[in-house]
């Protein structure tokens, strides 16, 4: 048997009433799962062993029948499962699903939801499996031809931008006719049905290869050679993990924190009968979910970014642009990582906006922290100018630009695209130019009160000189009367 293990239990995904159940994610754990799902179906007549193959395929759990209970229907809706096993091939997580079989007397003549589910499976699988018994190759009902119509059907009915399919017919408790014949019988009878089916105008020459990639398998009874069922479903399991992980079966895969978002949106257009453009609802699952991936990302970057903005504002932070810088990466990477494999137009544009709004959060700081080494370059400026003007009078500028030049390549955020480097550098020059004006003003001033000084103090000289030259020659005429 395929190896069991815990977590590989299967949950509802949609019930027989047609409800869908969206906490199926919950239950799968696949909310924080950013890797791409690769869905692997099954349907097929009711009592053919299709959970007992997908059991042995992915060590599921899905429920078998009890033969002691006589024939009847196990599976009742449509049920999901997570591989839980490594996927040899990396990357994709896998996820199976099982379906309730079709030509039970449960539903009578109703084959709304036998339809509804084949339509839901080929829209979500990368690979389906038909599974039905061996000796009902050339049956009608047995060989699932009423089935097979139906799946062709709504392949070219409903879908508005056809999409390839692997369509994996599982022969079970194969007999003594050649595989080789029993898969010409069941082709030809493929055939048939795509050949007598009415298909739309755009459709009339389309082929079965255009929309399926079709192999047949047989597998040993399950029941009667257990060991040999075992070993060809294990070289089976390993084909239908690679051509459901590469190649044509896995274009458009969704990640699998958006796979409910995307199947609900799906059945819900099945109920209403609607066509289905799954390129359409690829796009919006893509921007749901990489909306709620970047409001995530800027909530977290925001929390660690107040302690860096906090000192920003208490003065400017040794290299401020390298620390922010570092800071928005680690959340860029982390929403890369996360919206890989989401639609790239939408991707990459929510991408864009969560940059915009990190930016629109740091430029405020980021232009006081520019603003507080503008302050600290021109009065470093004003204080060595006042010492040059008292030694030689010149005016030494470059120096201090180039010192300011450097700081801003530090304060820096590389993600942003601001380039005001010119401006802040611009403002600088006029500062300095003022600054100068001021200086040479005040030294021209100091220098006119010190000229006003020496000629008021030389004035008064001459006054009292001029005085003395009166007053001297008077008493000398004074004392010689005497």
């Amino acid at each position: 048997m395929a190896q069991q293990v815990e977590g590989n239990h299967p949950t509802l995904l949609i019930d027989g009433d047609g409800n869908f159940n969206s906490k199926f994610v919950e239950d799968l754990k696949l909310a924080a799962v950013s890797r791409p799902v690769a869905v692997v179906s099954v349907f097929g007549v009711q009592s053919t062993g299709k959970s007992t193959l997908m059991n042995s395929l992915f060590s599921t759990k899905f429920k078998v029948m009890d033969a002691s209970q006589g024939m009847h229907q196990t599976t009742k809706g449509i049920w999901v499962a997570k591989y839980p096993l490594s996927n040899p091939n990396g990357g994709h997580e896998i996820l199976a699903i099982d379906t309730e079989g079709s030509d039970g007397i449960e539903r009578e003549d109703d084959t709304k939801f036998e339809k509804q589910t084949a339509l839901f499976c080929l829209a979500v699988s990368n690979t389906v499996i038909v599974n039905m018994m061996c000796r009902n190759v050339n049956l009608n009902n047995g060989g699932n031809r009423p089935l097979l119509r139906t799946v062709f059907e709504v392949m070219i009915r409903k879908f508005c931008t056809p999409r390839k399919v692997n369509l994996v017919f599982v022969l079970r408790d194969k007999n003594k006719c050649p595989r080789d014949k029993l898969e010409e019988q069941l082709k030809e009878g493929m055939y048939k049905i795509w050949k007598e089916m009415q298909k739309p105008e755009a459709q009339l020459n389309a082929s079965l290869k255009d929309f399926f990639n079709i192999k047949v398998v047989a597998l040993s009874s399950f029941e009667d050679k257990p060991e040999q069922f075992e070993n060809e479903v294990a070289g089976l399991r390993e084909w239908i993990i690679s051509i459901s992980t590469s190649g044509e079966g896995a274009a458009g895969s969704t990640p699998a924190s958006g796979f409910a978002d995307y199947a609900k949106k799906i059945w819900d257009k099945i109920k209403e009968d609607k066509d289905l453009d799954l390129p359409h609802y690829r796009i919006m699952v893509a921007e749901i979910r990489c909306n709620a991936i970047a409001e995530e990302k800027y909530q977290s970057f925001y929390e660690s970014w107040l302690p860096l903005k906090e000192d920003a504002i208490s003065g400017a932070v040794q290299g401020f642009g390298a620390k922010v810088s570092r800071k928005i990466d680690i959340y860029l990477s982390e929403y890369d990582q996360e919206a890989q494999h989401y639609e790239e137009t939408k991707r990459d544009a929510t991408r864009k906006q969560l940059i915009e709004d990190i930016m629109k959060v740091v430029k405020p700081t980021y232009l006081s922290v520019v603003e507080h080494m503008r302050h600290q370059i021109l009065e470093k400026f004003e204080e060595a100018a006042e010492d040059e003007v008292k030694k030689n009078g010149v005016l030494k500028t470059h120096k201090y630009i180039i010192e300011f030049k450097n700081q801003l390549r530090d304060a820096a955020v590389k993600q942003a695209n601001w380039n005001q480097d010119t401006e802040h550098l611009a403002q600088l020059e006029s500062e300095i130019a003022r600054a100068i004006d001021g200086i040479r003003a005040a030294n021209e001033a100091r220098e006119q009160r010190k000229k006003d000084e020496r000629e008021f103090r030389l004035n008064v000289v001459k006054t009292v000189l001029n005085a003395a030259a009166i007053v001297v020659p008077s008493v000398i005429m004074a004392e010689r009367k005497t």
